[in-house]
């Protein structure tokens, strides 16, 4: 079992809001910590959860910025 804690944070100021989004992963199977040690797997895992972090982000600005209720 992998277990990732995910979490959101948003301050706001006079400009806007400034939305972040934070991982930490908790635990791994060992055959995952294995992959991590193969040349590379590391490095793409980390850009495919940043590249996903930044769609999400992408989103909740265009939803923001659109004015409309998203649920």
């Amino acid at each position: 079992i992998t277990i990732l804690v995910s979490a959101m944070a948003a301050v706001s100021s006079e400009v806007g809001t400034r939305v972040e989004e934070s991982y930490e992963l908790v635990a791994m199977p060992r055959w995952v910590a294995a992959m991590q040690r193969v040349p590379g797997m590391a490095g793409r895992s980390r850009r495919e959860t940043n590249r996903g972090m930044q769609r999400t982000l992408g989103r909740i600005k265009a939803a923001a910025e659109s004015g409309h209720d998203v649920a």
